[in-house]
This record gives structure tokens, C-alpha cells and sequence, in this order.
């Protein structure tokens, strides 16, 4: 199986000849959608070189002659229209293959509209127009299981249970900089993001919203992103749209250090120099003055673990969105003992492989940020810490999906860091008890599975800027997108009726949780839905991660 990524592709560019097809060169491949999906403008870049770029990801990967396409978290690709470039490769692929295996925990999400072009991936004359989609017609393309009620050949659950905690760490006298530093950058993230909402300057909302984050992540990580800045305002750029490398709509989907990497290169006009010369120096202070609260916090929590479990060699994952507070964090670490490996959006898939088996066989501490710890399988793990959190739960989830995976053979430990007296420790706090109480009423396994069929960021981000300008509406504002979290939930359970009930497993029945493509001229759904394993042919297989 060979994994090619966006890298690879330019460099073969580089030395290709016009009737060379990199596609065809392997016959198991697995990519990333978003690096071979078409585009039809870039900045700068002329026609010639954008019909280029379509050819080598996407014209050669149509035309590869694949016998078998396979599209994880495949609810993606039913876009908000069918022009959208994620729904366009779907169709390209739909029809370059005999077999399409779409996969997703989630493909229903409210809107019809997109759940019927996705369905028509499948099958466009069982489904013309949105009348179509009925369960009856349904039920044929679509095996349903439920994560937690999965079993082995002997009828044994696949998942161990999971136990999620706040682990809220207080201020001490010590931290009175780092105290000093966040109420700051609050003050100042929350007087820019009125400022922006009143000149209706989104994208300086979103960069806002960014300074907070990187604030209740670590001093490394805001000194860092203000240090950059600073470097900027010295030297001022020509204007550059925030989201000239990627459209607002996918905003969202990046990770927190991408999102910084974006806003490290823009220009000057949303900060005031002396506001940035004056949190810089406060940041650099704090970090002369001792050791972050959540780092020492950590490092009593790893010891009670391994005394808790009796086991001095406990390996611990830990999670954050940014690099320097990674970086920051190895060091401390390292500093007192302990071995550490590293993982991030910034290297590519042979390092990251070795990390995973460096962290399995010697290193007792692994520290990933989001993009690093993609499609890991950690298994051999069992203890999770969050040391920041995402303003989405789901994200969260995305984290702890790492070692609550198929093999582990523990219960999942999961502790979720936030600073206490915060507002992001009040939201928290308040967010997690009312999102229990939703999982108890829909009769779910944990809260984050409430959000399992919800398009949430856009909440949750408001949510936090709401609770930043007025602490005291906390409670209010919780009420007010827990209910709106509570009519998406309600909506959702009413169109997975859809989707039909789930399948009673039973020992040695193989099952795979995903809509299938029949195989043409067929009136019957393709067996492939229930023995892709042992039906994959010899020839070439494609999956799209």
C-alpha cells in the first residue's frame, strides 16, 4: 500500500514526462481528497499552470483505471452545491471505477440536498431528486453499525470503555505573570473582535478568536505567533487576503497550527504596534519568571497515573493545536527524565511512522498536535491528556478516536486540561454538564456522540467569542446553543430513520459500517458491502483518507 501526499506529487512534477502517470505506478494507493481534488483559480498562477496542476492530481488519478474506490468520512463530498470541488472528484470517481465503498459514521447530516448527491455517487437512477430519497430506496446501499456495539469472531465488544475527565488547574501565586499575560490577551482578543464585528472585518475576528487559543495553550505558543507579528509590523507587507490559500469554508477544517501558519503572513492592518510590542514583552517576562501552570500540572498527573496504575513505564499521548507549546513541552519533559517523540503537520509520513514506533517500543511520552496524530493507530496507549482543548468537542473526539480504537486492550483514560478562572473553564464546565444530560436523554454512550451528525463549529466558536465579551451570559449562552444543539440532534435521529436500523452482529459475521456501490446493470446491492475483505481484487485498490 503506498501512501502518496501533495510532496510527492510536486516532485514528480519536477521530472515527469507528459505520458507518465504516477497513479498508475503502484496498484494500492492511499491519498488525502483535498490533495487531489480540481481548483479552478490560485493566486498568480496562469492558466497553463492550474491545468497542470488538475492533470497530475486529478485528471491521472480518473484515468488510473482503478477496480475499487474507497472514500472515508465520504459525507464530505456532498458539498454545499454540486459545483463544489470535494463533490466533483466524488463524481469523477463514481464513474472511473466498477466499485465505490463510501464510508461515514455520519452521512445524513440534516440536509437533504447534499445526502442525496451523495447517494447519487452510488447510484444516480435509483436516486433523480430529493422525492427519491426514502428509506425504502435506501435501505439497499447502506449497512449500519454502531461503534460501541461492535464485536469480534468470538462475540466479544471490540472497544474497552472510556473515561473522560476536566482536569481544571488552579493558579498559583507562582503564576501570577502567566495569570497577568492571559487576562491581557483576553482584553486585547476581545477588544479586537468587537472592533472587527463593527467594521464587519471577519477575517480579524477569526484571528482574534486565534490569539485566545493560543494564550490558554501555552506562553511559548502566543509569544511565538506575537514575535512574527511583531516582525511584520516592522516591515510592513502588501494587503494579502486571510484566506488567499484556502476558501472560508475551510476555515474550520484546519488545524490550529495551519490556521497560525496562515495568520503568520498576512498583513499589518489588524494590530496596533504598540499593543503587539507590549504583550510580547509581557510574554517573554512570564516565561523568565518559571515554569507554565498546565506544564507542572502535567507532570504531578503522570506521576499519580503511574502510581495509580502501578506501572512506572505508563506511556502517555499528549495532544495540543500548536507547536511551540509541543516544543515547550518536550523540553520540560525531557528536562526531568522522561522520553519524549514528537509528532506534526510538518513531517512527512516516514518520520511519522518512526515516531509511532519509536513511542510503541522505547519512549514513554508522545506529544502530537492535530495534524500529527492523523490516522495514527495508538493503541498500545491508553492515557490521553488534552493539554488544550479545541472549542469543539469533536475535535476532542478526533483526538481520543488515537487510542479508543479496535486492539486496545484497557480502559481509555482521557483528562482534558483547562486553566481555572477562565472563561474557557466556565464554558467548559457548563457545556459538558448540559451536553451529558442530552447524551442521557437520546440514550447515547458518551456526550461527544451527541455531536456525531452536527455541523457544530460554528457554535461553539460563537459560543466562546460570546462568552469572552460577556462572562456573566455564560450560563444564558450555553442554554441558548445547547437548545439548538438539542433540535440538530432531534433532527438528525429523525433523518437517520433513513439509514434503517442497525445490524445485529453476531460472531464470525463480517460487517463493515458503509454505503456501497451496486455493480452496474445490477438490481441487487453489491455483496461487497459484506465481504470487502475478501472480495478486494488483485489488481489496483484506491483509498481516499
Amino acid at each position: 500500500m503506498q501512501y502518496i501526499d501533495p510532496a510527492e506529487l510536486a516532485a514528480f512534477r519536477q521530472w515527469r514526462n507528459d505520458e507518465e502517470n504516477l497513479w498508475r505506478m503502484h496498484d494500492q494507493v492511499i491519498c488525502s481528497l483535498d490533495s487531489v481534488k480540481p481548483i479552478e483559480g490560485r493566486r498568480g498562477w496562469s492558466l497553463e499552470q492550474l491545468n497542470n496542476y488538475n492533470r497530475e492530481r486529478f485528471e491521472d488519478l480518473i484515468s488510473a483505471s482503478w477496480d475499487l474506490v474507497i472514500i472515508d468520512e465520504s459525507h464530505r463530498m456532498g458539498g454545499s452545491t454540486d459545483q463544489v470541488a470535494r463533490y466533483k472528484l466524488g463524481a469523477a470517481l463514481s464513474e472511473a471505477a466498477p466499485y465505490l465503498l463510501l464510508l461515514s459514521a455520519t452521512p445524513h447530516q440534516g440536509k437533504t440536498d447534499q445526502f442525496l448527491r451523495l447517494m447519487q455517487l452510488i447510484d444516480r437512477e435509483s436516486f433523480p431528486d430529493e422525492s427519491s430519497v426514502s428509506r425504502d430506496r435506501v435501505q439497499p446501499f447502506v449497512i449500519r453499525t454502531e461503534k460501541r456495539g461492535s464485536i469480534d469472531a468470538e462475540g466479544q465488544p471490540l472497544f474497552k470503555p472510556r473515561l473522560t475527565r476536566l482536569h481544571a488547574v488552579a493558579w498559583q501565586a507562582r503564576h501570577d505573570a502567566q495569570q497577568r499575560l492571559y487576562e491581557a490577551v483576553t482584553d486585547y482578543a476581545r477588544h479586537g473582535y468587537n472592533q472587527a464585528l463593527a467594521a464587519k472585518q471577519r477575517h480579524i475576528g477569526f484571528l482574534m478568536i486565534l490569539m485566545q487559543r493560543l494564550v490558554t495553550s501555552s506562553t511559548a505558543a502566543i509569544r511565538t505567533t506575537l514575535e512574527k507579528r511583531q516582525v511584520l509590523l516592522d516591515a510592513p507587507q502588501p494587503q494579502v487576503s486571510l484566506f488567499e490559500a484556502t476558501d472560508m469554508d475551510e476555515w474550520a477544517d484546519l488545524d490550529g497550527q495551519t490556521q497560525v501558519d496562515h495568520v503568520a503572513v498576512q498583513s499589518s492592518g489588524w494590530a496596533q504596534k504598540s499593543e503587539v510590542d507590549m504583550l510580547l514583552e509581557l510574554a517573554r517576562a512570564t516565561e523568565g519568571q518559571g515554569t507554565d501552570a498546565k506544564a507542572e500540572a502535567l507532570l504531578e498527573l503522570i506521576y499519580k497515573l503511574q502510581q495509580e496504575e502501578s506501572n512506572p513505564e505508563l506511556k502517555v499521548l499528549i495532544f495540543t493545536e500548536f507547536v511551540p507549546t509541543q516544543a515547550m513541552l518536550a523540553n520540560f519533559l525531557e528536562s526531568r527524565g522522561f522520553s519524549v517523540a514528537l509528532l506534526n503537520g510538518s513531517m512527512d509520513l516516514d518520520t511519522r511512522a518512526k515516531a509511532q514506533q519509536t513511542f510503541s517500543r522505547d519512549v514513554r511520552v508522545l506529544i502530537s498536535t492535530d495534524a500529527g496524530g492523523e490516522g495514527l493507530n495508538l493503541q498500545f496507549c491508553h492515557v490521553i491528556v488534552n493539554f488544550d482543548m479545541p472549542w469543539n468537542p469533536m475535535r476532542l473526539e478526533q483526538r481520543i478516536g488515537r487510542v479508543d480504537r479496535i486492539g486496545q486492550k484497557h480502559v481509555v483514560r482521557a483528562i482534558n486540561f483547562v486553566l481555572e478562572d477562565t472563561v474557557e473553564h466556565r464554558v467548559r464546565q457548563v457545556l459538558e454538564e448540559k451536553l451529558e444530560v442530552i447524551a442521557q436523554e437520546f440514550g447515547v454512550d458518551k456526550a461527544s456522540d451527541v455531536m456525531d451528525s452536527v455541523e457544530s463549529e460554528p457554535l461553539f466558536d460563537e459560543l466562546f467569542v460570546h462568552g469572552l465579551q460577556n462572562p456573566d451570559s455564560i450560563e444564558q449562552e450555553c442554554d441558548a446553543v445547547i437548545s439548538q444543539v438539542r433540535d440538530k440532534v432531534a433532527d438528525s435521529r429523525k433523518n437517520s430513520d433513513l439509514l434503517s436500523g442497525a445490524h445485529a452482529l453476531m460472531p464470525k459475521m463480517p460487517v463493515n459500517g458503509a454505503i456501497t456501490r451496486r455493480s452496474s446493470g445490477s438490481n441487487e446491492p453489491s455483496p461487497w458491502a459484506c465481504h470487502l475483505a475478501a472480495a478486494v481484487p488483485p489488481r489496483r485498490v484506491r483509498h481516499g483518507a
